[in-house]
């Protein structure tokens, strides 16, 4: 029996443009595995929201919303999780960070309970400067000069040792990294021992010294610090011809990786200012290291002016890979 081309072409053409209807059992399959998904992504974000102790009413409300808008689509989606979950996480996290302000927290003395907190913003918010501190020794002349001879070496060596190049190249860098891991773990440990030991006693005994924290006012965290100390005493080398009398120094200047960008480190930094004033102090000095920059940038913003830089008393070896570098501020009040 011969076919009739028409009925050849009609079948063609719907196998090639049309799906065969579903059945009772892929709907059912697909509303199941789409239920299956809400409730994963919705546990997850939930249980994110809950780790970074943000407010998870409010962030809740906003993850629910964009999974509704989600399942809506007309995508399925095991198909679109692909896209869907990193643009839900970056619009959650946009959420949280509108939420957050300055004005949600208050500052106040620092008090015993709150040191394990206090502790533990400290030793973060020294030990995330690691990472900068080593992109910026990596360009140091002496790490750039070692690097450019391990490879003029690398090359000249025969092809079946060369891989001896690439395994002091990465040794020294390692060298480098581990040197900018220390320059900041020995002075954590250091303080750690002394200072910070016992902050009421080197912070709050005077009354010229003070040491605050900001405590989010709903969920009672500590979101930054900030400390102030007569610098009556110092060393001429940290002074020059200042009055120490008459100076005071701003330490422990932290805020939260995820409550900055919201001028709370101004409004910190801006308590130190009007205690100094209020105690007639004539100057407020602090230290910084060169890696910090948006500190840098902070204290420039209200009004701190850079008076000198200088090696730190550190070991010889540890100065000479990092290329580390204190700065000092200043400002007149």
């Amino acid at each position: 029996m011969a076919s009739n081309p028409a009925d050849y072409a009609n079948v063609t053409t719907l196998g090639a443009c049309q799906a065969p209807n579903p059945t009772q059992t892929d709907i059912r399959v697909t509303l199941i595995k789409t239920k299956v998904f809400f409730i994963f992504t919705h546990l997850v974000g939930n249980a994110f929201l809950v780790s970074h102790r943000h407010n998870t009413v409010q962030s809740t409300k906003h993850f629910t919303i964009l999974s509704f808008s989600f399942l809506s689509s007309s995508t399925p989606p095991w198909q679109a999780s692909s896209t869907f979950l990193p643009t839900l996480a970056h619009r959650v996290l946009s959420a949280i960070e509108d939420e957050c302000d300055a004005s949600d927290f208050q500052i106040r003395v620092f008090e015993p309970k709150d040191y394990p907190a206090v502790k533990r913003l400290f030793i973060d918010g020294i030990m995330e400067n690691v990472t900068p501190a080593f992109k910026e020794a990596l360009l140091h002349p002496v790490n750039l000069a070692v690097l450019a001879g391990i490879a003029a070496l690398t090359y000249a060596l025969p092809g079946h040792l060369r891989w001896l190049g690439f395994v002091v190249a990465t040794a020294w860098i390692a060298a480098v990294y581990w040197c900018c891991h220390m320059f900041y773990a020995i002075y954590v440990n250091d303080k750690l021992a002394s200072e910070m030991k016992d902050i009421e006693k080197h912070f709050l005994s005077l009354p010229g010294n003070c040491y605050w924290v900001a405590e989010h006012k709903k969920l009672k965290v500590i979101g930054g610090m900030v400390a102030v100390k007569s610098c009556a005493g110092a060393s001429k080398k940290e002074m020059g011809d200042e009055d120490t009398a008459e100076s005071c120094e701003m330490f422990r200047m932290i805020v939260d990786r995820q409550y900055r960008r919201h001028g709370l480190g101004v409004r910190l930094t801006q308590t130190v200012l009007d205690f100094a004033q209020e105690h007639e102090y004539k100057t407020c000095i602090l230290g910084t290291s060169k890696a910090q920059k948006a500190a840098q940038k902070l204290y420039l913003k209200v009004g701190f002016q850079l008076i000198k830089t200088y090696t730190p008393d550190i070991k010889r070896f540890i100065s000479v890979l990092t290329g580390a570098k204190e700065l000092y501020f200043e400002k007149q009040l």
